[in-house]
C-alpha cells in the first residue's frame, strides 16, 4: 500500500454516498491490512490488503452495518459504518469512527508491573478493578445483539489511561449475528480457548457465546490478580501437568476454586485469596465444565459492587483490597533468607607412624560445683519459658487469624446480603451518558425561607434562573426551559417579572433564547408546565392566599391572560390556619385546541378558547369522591382520556387507588372502564400511575405486588413505624381497536420492597420538616411513554451516595413487545458538588427530573441543586445539571462527537 493520493467512496446503510482522498500516512498496518485516519470527518479507514481473499468479507461488513451494538456514536468499538470501494467499484475495506488512540493502550499493557512502566498506566489496582466492569460491559453491549468476540484476548483490547474505560478493536473478525444467518469469526489464540473446544477439538467459534465468556473470565482474572492467568499454578507432589497454558486448560486444571484442585496448587504469588466470596464464586462456575458460565451483564454488576468496596491501603495508595489486610503488601514484606553454608572444622592430619604418649599423672576427682548446678536449673527453667511463650504466642497467633477469619467471612456475608439487597439497581445495560451539561445561577438575596412581603418588587432583586424541569423535546441539542424570577430562593413560586422560553443544548452548553416572553405575576406556580408547539401558548398554575393554586392559568404569544377555574378560592379568614387544596391536574392537545382539567371532584373539558363554560363534565363515581387525583393521561385529540385516582394514608397502611378510562363525544363524557374492577391478579394492587399512546391502544398503569406490613426498616423521631411495603411495578394493557375491551398483558415488577406512596401535591407548597424515608423511590409514578406506545421511561429515582452533597439518579428504559414489558436500558447518573461548593455552604433543596424525547431514542435526567449559606448573609447559586443519553443510536459519520462538559 502506498502514500499515494487515491479516491474512495464511503457508503453509507442509508444509501448515501461520499467521496474523500487519502493523502495521509497510515496511523497503523497489519498482516490483514492497513488503517488511514480522516480526521476532518472523524472517519478511520481499514483498506485490506488483498480485499478478494475472503469473498464473504464484504458481505459481513454489511451485515455489520445493520446490527451495530447499542453504544452511542460507537465511542467503544472499532465497528464498521461504511462499506469503501475504490474507483472500479470494488470493495477494499471499511470506515469505522476514528478513536482517540493516543489516549488508549493495550490492555495487556495492563496486567503486569512493567507493561503498565511502558504504557504509562496507573499502577492502582482499584483502576485494573475499573477496567475488567467496563471490559464486562463492552462484552454485554455485544452479547445483546447476538455478536460474539471469539479471539477475545488482552491484545484486541484497549484501555483509556485516565478513565480505565475500554474500546473493543478489531471487530470485523467478530462472529456476527445477522437478520437471518449467524456469520462466524475465523481466529482465536492459545490461552483463551474454551475447554470444551479444546478438548474436542472443535472450533471456537462453534461455541458462539460460551467462548466469549470463557476469555472474559480469564482476562478479568488476570486483571484482578497481578497478570496471572487462572490456569498457571504449582504442581502438587510429583504431579504431572502439560507445560503449556492451553492443554493445562483443556485438563481443567483451575487451581483457584474452593475446594482447590487435586493436582495442581495455586501460585504463592496469587491475590486470590483476598476475593470476594461471590466473585470467587463466579470464576468457579466459568472455569469449571459443570457449571453455566456467568454472563457478561452479571460480571458487570458484580464487578461495580466489588470496585466500591474495594479499600485503598494506607501505606501504598496504589494497593486495594477486600480483606482484612492488604495483600500486595503482605507479598512486598515477604524477606527471603538465604543461608550461608556451614564451614566444615578443620581436622588435625594423621601421623605416619604409632605415636606413644607420655603417662600422665593420676588427677583426682572432685564433686560438682554448687554453681554449675545453678547454672544448669536457670538453663531448664529458660528452655521451659522460651517454649512455654512460643506455645502462648502461637496461641494467641492463631486466635487473631481465627478472628480475623471471621471477620471476613462476616463481612464477606454482608456484602453478598448487601449485594442482594441491592441488586435491583443493576438490572438492565447501563447506558453510558453521552454527555452533560452544567451552570451556575444566582439566586436571590436573604433568608431563603422567609416568603417576602413585597413579592411585586423590582425583577433585577431576583435574577432569572432556570426552571428544574424539561419540557418535550425530540433531540437532546434542544431542551426546552422555562427562565423564570422566584419569589426567593427558597420558593420556586414566580414573582412580578417575564417568563421566557429558552432551549438548552446540553452538549454544546449553551441556552438559545426564544422570542415566547410571557408577562407572569406573582405566585404562579410552573410545575407541571407546557407551552405548545402549536401555539406558543403557556399553561401554568395560579395560585393564591397561602400559595394555594385554583386556576389554570394560560397566556398566548401576545401575553393575553386567559384563566380556567378549577376550585374555588381560599381566602383569607384571619386565624391564620393551613389550608389545603386536594390535588389537580391538566393535559393540552396537540392542536392546542382542548384543555382537560381533572379536578379534585369533577373531570371538565374546556375548548381554550372559551375558559368560562367547560365543553363536558363529569363527576367522579361517587364511591371515589374521597379518592385524590394522582396522574392524567389523554390521547392527542383528547377524545379519551385516564384519571389515576388514589388515597394513601399512615404509610400506606390505608390504600386505595383505580384507573378510570373517558371518552369525550358529542359535548358529553362517559365512563367507559374502571380498572381497579378489572384487575386481573388479586396479589396485587394497581398503582396510581397511568399512560396512554397517541392511537389509544397501548396503555400502561403502575402495579404493586407482593404488599406486606413493616415495622423494622423505619423509624420516626426513633421509634419505629409500621409502613405497607411492596414491589413497584408496572402492567401493559392493550385493544387492537378502538371499540374493543382492554385486555390485560404482561407485567414487570422491580424486585425490592418500598414504601407503597403517592405522588406530590402540586396545588399547594411542599414541606419536609420530618420524613422516615432517606432515599425517593418512584419507579411506578411519573412514566412517560412514547408515542408510538413502543417506549416506556419509568418513574425517576434518587438515593444519596456514598459521600457527602453527592446523590445518585436512575431510571429503567422498556420496550413494549408483544403486549409485554422488555426491560431494555437503565439510565443512572451521579451529582457530586462537594468539590465545588463554596465553604460554609451547603445544598437547601435540591429537585431532580426525568424526561424521555418523544420518539423515544433519547432521555435526560437534570437536578436543580440550591444552596443555602449558614448566616445567610452570602451570594448563593443553583448548579444545574443535565445528563443526556441516546439509546442504541449512532451519531452519523462525519459529525461532530459529542463532548462532555
Amino acid at each position: 500500500m502506498t502514500n499515494a493520493k487515491t479516491d474512495y467512496s464511503l457508503i453509507y446503510l442509508d444509501g448515501r454516498r461520499t467521496t474523500l482522498r487519502l493523502g495521509h500516512k497510515p496511523l497503523n498496518q497489519g498482516a490483514d491490512g492497513v488503517i488511514f485516519g480522516v480526521p476532518e470527518k472523524q472517519l478511520a479507514l481499514k483498506i485490506y490488503h488483498d480485499p478478494a481473499k475472503d469473498p464473504e468479507r464484504a458481505d459481513k461488513i454489511r451485515r455489520m452495518l445493520e446490527s451495530p451494538p447499542d453504544d452511542v456514536g460507537m465511542a467503544h468499538f472499532a465497528w464498521p459504518v461504511a462499506l469503501v470501494l475504490n474507483k472500479n467499484e470494488q470493495f477494499v475495506g471499511y470506515a469505522m469512527p476514528l478513536l482517540p488512540v493516543a489516549d488508549y493502550a493495550n490492555l495487556d499493557l495492563l496486567l503486569t508491573r512493567r507493561g503498565r512502566d511502558l504504557g504509562k498506566l496507573p499502577e492502582s489496582r482499584s483502576f485494573r478493578v475499573k477496567a475488567a466492569g467496563n471490559l464486562a460491559a463492552r462484552v454485554a453491549q455485544l452479547h445483546a445483539k447476538g455478536h460474539c468476540i471469539i479471539d477475545m484476548k488482552p491484545a484486541n483490547l484497549l484501555v483509556n489511561r485516565d478513565t480505565a474505560d475500554i474500546v473493543v478493536v478489531d471487530c470485523d473478525g467478530f462472529a456476527i449475528q445477522a437478520k437471518n444467518q449467524f456469520l462466524p469469526g475465523h481466529q482465536y489464540t492459545a490461552g483463551y480457548i474454551a475447554p470444551e473446544a479444546w478438548s474436542q477439538e472443535q472450533k471456537p467459534e462453534t461455541l458462539g457465546q460460551p467462548q466469549d465468556l470463557f476469555a472474559l473470565a480469564v482476562i478479568i482474572f488476570q486483571l484482578l490478580n497481578e497478570g496471572l492467568h487462572p490456569y498457571q499454578g504449582v504442581p502438587k507432589g510429583k504431579a504431572e501437568i502439560p507445560p503449556d497454558t492451553q492443554s493445562r486448560i483443556g485438563k481443567g486444571l483451575y487451581a483457584y476454586g474452593n475446594p482447590g484442585h487435586r493436582r495442581i496448587d495455586p501460585s504463592p504469588w496469587s491475590l486470590h485469596r483476598d476475593f470476594p466470596n461471590i466473585v470467587t464464586d463466579l470464576f468457579s462456575k466459568a472455569f469449571r465444565d459443570h457449571e453455566p458460565r456467568p454472563q457478561a451483564s452479571e460480571w458487570e454488576t458484580i464487578l461495580a459492587g466489588a470496585f466500591e468496596r474495594l479499600t485503598v491501603c494506607q501505606k501504598n495508595r496504589n494497593h486495594a483490597f477486600w480483606g482484612n489486610v492488604c495483600p500486595q503488601c503482605q507479598q512486598s514484606d515477604v524477606a527471603i533468607d538465604v543461608k550461608k553454608p556451614r564451614a566444615r572444622p578443620r581436622r588435625n592430619p594423621r601421623p605416619a607412624y604409632p605415636h606413644r604418649s607420655r603417662p600422665s599423672a593420676p588427677t583426682q576427682t572432685a564433686a560438682p560445683a554448687l554453681p554449675s548446678r545453678v547454672a544448669g536449673i536457670a538453663f531448664v527453667i529458660f528452655i521451659v519459658l522460651v517454649f512455654g511463650g512460643q506455645l502462648y504466642s502461637e496461641s494467641q497467633k492463631r486466635e487473631r487469624q481465627e478472628l480475623a477469619q471471621q471477620q471476613d467471612e462476616a463481612r464477606q456475608k454482608a456484602w453478598v446480603e448487601e449485594y442482594k439487597r441491592t441488586a435491583w439497581r443493576h438490572l438492565g445495560n447501563r447506558t453510558p451518558r453521552d454527555a452533560r451539561h452544567q451552570s451556575k445561577h444566582p439566586l436571590p438575596d436573604g433568608n431563603p425561607f422567609a416568603l417576602p412581603t413585597n413579592r411585586n418588587a423590582p425583577p433585577q432583586d431576583n435574577p432569572a434562573l432556570p426552571y428544574f424541569s424539561a419540557g418535550h423535546f425530540s433531540n437532546y441539542s434542544s431542551i426546552p426551559l422555562l427562565s423564570f424570577s422566584p419569589m426567593s430562593s427558597g420558593w420556586d413560586y414566580t414573582k412580578q417579572a417575564p417568563v421566557s422560553l429558552a432551549y438548552l443544548d446540553v452538549p454544546g452548553g449553551a441556552f438559545q433564547e426564544t422570542n415566547l416572553s410571557y408577562p407572569v405575576g406573582s405566585s404562579y406556580q410552573l410545575r407541571d408546565w407546557h407551552v405548545s408547539p402549536e401555539s406558543g401558548a403557556l399553561y401554568a398554575r395560579k395560585c393564591g392566599f397561602q400559595l394555594l393554586c385554583h386556576q389554570l392559568a394560560r397566556f398566548d404569544r401576545a401575553g393575553d391572560e386567559v384563566l380556567f377555574p378549577v376550585v374555588q378560592a381560599p381566602e383569607n379568614d384571619g386565624s391564620g390556619k393551613r389550608r389545603s387544596i386536594p390535588p389537580w391536574l391538566f393535559e393540552v392537545t396537540d392542536d392546542d385546541q382542548i384543555v382537560v382539567i381533572a379536578g379534585p371532584e369533577t373531570l371538565a373539558v374546556y375548548n381554550t378558547s372559551a375558559p368560562k363554560q367547560p365543553l363536558a363534565y363529569i363527576d367522579y363515581p361517587a364511591d371515589h369522591q374521597s379518592l385524590w387525583v394522582s396522574d392524567l393521561a389523554i390521547t392527542p385529540d383528547g377524545k379519551r382520556i385516564y384519571v389515576a385516582l388514589s388515597r394513601i394514608e399512615e404509610y400506606g397502611l390505608s390504600y386505595q387507588a383505580t384507573v378510570l378510562e373517558y371518552h369525550q363525544e358529542n359535548g358529553a363524557l362517559k365512563l367507559m372502564t374502571d380498572f381497579a374492577k378489572h384487575w386481573p391478579d388479586e396479589q396485587t394492587k394497581l398503582a396510581p400511575a397511568v399512560e396512554v399512546s397517541a392511537d389509544g391502544q397501548t396503555l400502561v398503569i403502575g402495579e404493586y405486588s407482593n404488599l406486606e406490613d413493616d415495622n423494622t426498616r423505619y423509624r420516626l423521631l426513633n421509634k419505629p413505624v409500621t409502613v405497607k411495603v411492596a414491589h413497584s411495578g408496572l402492567r401493559v394493557w392493550t385493544k387492537p381497536t378502538q371499540e374493543s375491551r382492554w385486555a390485560a398483558g404482561g407485567a414487570f415488577a422491580l424486585p425490592r420492597a418500598s414504601v407503597v406512596q403517592g405522588p406530590d401535591n402540586p396545588a399547594t407548597p411542599s414541606f419536609a420538616l420530618a420524613s422516615v424515608f432517606t432515599e425517593t423511590y418512584r419507579f411506578n409514578l411519573n412514566f412517560q411513554l412514547s408515542a408510538d406506545g413502543n417506549t416506556l421511561l419509568s418513574g425517576l429515582e434518587q438515593q444519596s451516595g456514598s459521600k457527602k452533597h453527592q446523590w445518585i439518579a436512575r431510571a429503567w428504559l422498556f420496550g413494549i413487545d408483544n403486549e409485554k414489558p422488555v426491560l431494555k436500558h437503565r439510565i443512572e447518573d451521579t451529582l457530586n458538588l462537594g468539590a465545588t461548593l463554596p465553604p460554609q455552604r451547603e445544598i437547601q433543596r435540591l429537585n431532580p427530573f426525568a424526561r424521555l424525547s418523544d420518539d423515544g431514542q433519547e432521555a435526560v435526567i437534570g437536578w436543580a441543586a440550591y444552596e443555602r449559606n449558614a448566616y445567610n448573609d452570602a451570594k448563593r447559586d443553583m448548579h444545574l445539571t443535565v445528563s443526556a443519553f441516546r439509546f442504541g443510536k449512532q451519531i452519523a459519520p462525519g459529525s461532530p462527537q459529542v463532548q462532555e462538559h
